[in-house]
């Protein structure tokens, strides 16, 4: 699998700000904050937020793009494990736990972004759910619940943001899931996010 040329961007959301309900705020290492004795550092430049959707809830809107999800299926550092064992004849039922670590390159010099804690089960479909724990600058801590099923021989599918904590508060939203790449022990998953919350700590 070819790993991709164009370098990981960081650029203010282009909608029309003619609407008075609608502003963009630049790279979230500058984003202004309310607590100021919170740490801002840097994020990665995939995110991207946009401010000011007018709802009686949500004030932001947030675009992760080009992240990689390492799936480890067996070896000293495999990041999952049966707990399950399935039935013999047609696998139903296996589950595994899983601590699949995000990245926000495919390389092996990629910056780590978060962890899913969660668990998947094959149901027909692999039926996963997952929280999707962020590690980085100021959103260390924050956190995404998500939920989705995919065939195991389907390479493309979304997955449901229901939930998030902190300064994801409130989310909702879709993970779009796909193949990038197979090898012998590992499966890279490359991820496109994007979802609504409730982010507190956000000013302009």
């Amino acid at each position: 699998m070819a790993t991709p040329t164009e370098e990981p961007t960081m650029e203010t959301c282009g909608d029309d700000v003619s609407d008075p309900s609608m502003e963009t705020i630049g790279v979230l290492s500058d984003v202004s904050m309310v607590n100021r004795s919170l740490p801002v550092g840097v994020v990665s430049p995939n995110f991207k937020v946009t401010r000011g959707f007018g709802g009686i809830a949500e004030n932001a809107k947030v675009n992760v793009d080009r992240l990689y999800l390492r799936q480890i299926l067996t070896g000293w550092d495999a990041n999952q494990s049966d707990v399950i064992q399935p039935n013999a004849v047609t696998g139903l039922g296996k589950t595994a736990v899983n601590n699949w670590g995000v990245y926000d390159g495919a390389g092996s010099k990629a910056k780590l972004v978060a962890k899913t804690h969660g668990m998947h089960t094959l149901a027909g479909k692999w039926s996963n759910w997952f929280t999707l724990a962020f590690v980085v600058g100021r959103f260390e801590g924050s956190t995404l619940q998500v939920m989705g099923a995919n065939d195991e021989d389907v390479a493309d599918n979304d997955w449901a943001i229901v939930g998030g904590t902190g300064e994801f508060a409130m989310a909702r939203g879709i993970i779009q899931r796909r193949v990038y790449s197979i090898t012998n022990s590992t499966l890279t998953h490359a991820l496109t996010i994007e979802f609504f919350c409730h982010m507190k700590e956000v000013s302009v």
